[in-house]
């Protein structure tokens, strides 16, 4: 059988699509998901990247500890979370205010700012990478290779980082595509989070390239970024332009976007699920059939066939059906 692949669409900032995904990916594996795709160098190995996000995950731990304890030598007691929860314009301007010229004066207070603000996610996909490795799903990066990749997400300035993302649109979305696709030939089933930028480009470039029983959304918070900023409506706006400049008739995520809370998580997984199941396509026959195909064949005098069932288990049938 072939497996439609969910796209989420996504600020790499929200806690809650990785959430979501974490709930997902029990009930996934049941019908047959087995591959995660990344927005990281599709020439760098699982081990290595882990090792990365390990990596960071200290970098941005330290970076939230000299933070705290700086602040509060100007008797500023703030708990981590507060700093988190913080818009990250304000956060910013605190950072810069007392803090990132003696934690990181190489990287500057909206390095700071941004990483603390990161501290969720990164932590969050880190209980992900045990959870998939425990359900035996393979983690691929799809995106520009290393060299690529590294630089563009080098840029420590938000502003000139979001200037190279953009202009390698065209190269990322053309790599992204051509990974999916090729799982996708190779009957894998996959499940991609991604940044919501790309997402009228990427469903165009895998629609074009013949694939269209995609299930994808564009999973929002209710929560700013920045505090001045409707970010979901840029998002939007931004997605309407790339449909125009792609020439399609609607827009794609008409239809496909979700606000995403904790309480709305589970209900949407079953949202999600139940949008996944028609969606299924039989690719292959039981050779020789079975009982069932063999009894209708001899009862109508016709030939029937036998095709495996997308339920792995019993629990997914009864809980779906």
């Amino acid at each position: 059988m072939s497996l439609p692949p969910l796209l989420l669409f996504e600020y790499h900032w929200d806690p809650l699509p990785k959430q979501l995904v974490q709930t997902l990916l029990p009930e996934l594996t049941d019908l047959g998901y087995n591959t995660y795709c990344l927005e990281a160098p599709e020439d760098v190995s699982y081990p290595d990247l882990k090792q990365r996000y390990i990596e960071g995950l200290q970098s941005d731990e330290k970076i939230s500890s000299d933070a705290q304890q700086l602040l509060a030598k100007r008797k500023i007691i703030v708990k981590e979370q507060d700093l988190i929860d913080m818009s990250y314009d304000k956060l910013s301007k605190l950072m810069n205010q007392f803090v990132s010229s003696q934690v990181v004066s190489s990287q500057g207070f909206k390095y700071v700012a941004e990483h603390i603000k990161g501290l969720p996610v990164t932590r969050l996909m880190g209980y992900l990478f045990n959870q998939m490795e425990e359900l035996s799903i393979d983690i691929k990066p799809i995106d520009l290779g290393s060299k690529d990749h590294d630089t563009m997400m080098s840029k420590n300035d938000p502003s000139e980082r979001m200037n190279l993302i953009k202009k390698n649109e065209v190269r990322r979305i053309a790599t992204m595509s051509k990974n999916i696709l090729q799982l996708y030939k190779e009957g894998r089933g996959v499940i991609f989070l991604c940044g919501a930028l790309h997402a009228s480009n990427l469903i165009t470039a895998l629609k074009k390239s013949g694939l269209d029983n995609i299930v994808y959304y564009f999973v929002y918070p209710s929560k700013r970024y920045v505090d001045s900023l409707d970010n979901v409506q840029l998002s939007l706006d931004n997605n309407a332009a790339s449909d125009k400049e792609n020439g399609n008739k609607e827009l794609t995520l008409e239809g496909h976007t979700q606000l995403l809370t904790e309480s709305t998580i589970a209900p949407f997984s079953r949202k999600v699920i139940q949008q996944i199941l028609p969606q299924i396509r039989y690719i292959k026959q039981i050779q020789g059939g079975n009982s069932h195909s063999q009894f209708l064949s001899s009862l109508f005098v016709a030939p029937f066939c036998s095709l495996p069932s997308p339920w792995i288990s019993c629990r997914c049938f009864s809980k779906y059906r």
